[in-house]
C-alpha cells in the first residue's frame, strides 16, 4: 500500500464522513472501517495518527452534566461522538423514558437497562467515543448541551 500524504487522508475521510466508524484487527494492524446507514462495508484505512487527526476533525462534541453515586458535587463530561449509531446508544443509557421495550428496537438495543448510565475511561473529562476503552457506569443525568 503506498503511503498516503495528509490532504489525501483528509480527502478520504472527508468523503466518507456521514458513515458509521469501527475499528477493527487484521493481521496485527488496526483499521480504521466505515459502512454506511445500512451496515454495508464502504471502505477502510490503517490506522495512524494522521488518521486519527482527521477523524476527529469530523466528530460532534457533546457536553453532560452528571451526579455520580457517593461523590460530592456534579461533573461535565465531554463526549466526542462520531455517527448517529453512537448518539442514539448514549441517549438510549442516559435517559430512562427511552428505556421502554418498544423504544428499545428503535434505539439498536437488544437488552434493557434499568439505571442511567453514562461511559466513563478513568478520570478523563474528554471521551473519544471510538478510541478509547470506555465502561459504562450509573449516574444521574443533570443536564445535556451540545
Amino acid at each position: 500500500m503506498a503511503k498516503k500524504t495528509t490532504k489525501q487522508i483528509k480527502e478520504y475521510v472527508a468523503s466518507r464522513k456521514d458513515d458509521t466508524l469501527s475499528i477493527f484487527e487484521r493481521k496485527g494492524k488496526e483499521y480504521i472501517a466505515f459502512k454506511d446507514e445500512k451496515g454495508r462495508f464502504t471502505g477502510y484505512i490503517e490506522r495512524s495518527k494522521q488518521v486519527e487527526n482527521a477523524v476527529k476533525s469530523f466528530a460532534t462534541k457533546l457536553k453532560i452534566t452528571v451526579k455520580f453515586p457517593n461523590q460530592r458535587g456534579k461533573k461535565t463530561i465531554t463526549y466526542l461522538v462520531y455517527n448517529e449509531q453512537q448518539k442514539k446508544e448514549l441517549l438510549y443509557r442516559m435517559n430512562k423514558k427511552l428505556r421502554t421495550p418498544g423504544q428499545r428496537k428503535n434505539y439498536g438495543q437488544e437488552k434493557g437497562f434499568r439505571k442511567d448510565a453514562v461511559p466513563v475511561s478513568g478520570e478523563k473529562k474528554k471521551i473519544d467515543l471510538l478510541f478509547d476503552k470506555i465502561e459504562y457506569e450509573e449516574v444521574d443525568v443533570q443536564g445535556l448541551q451540545s
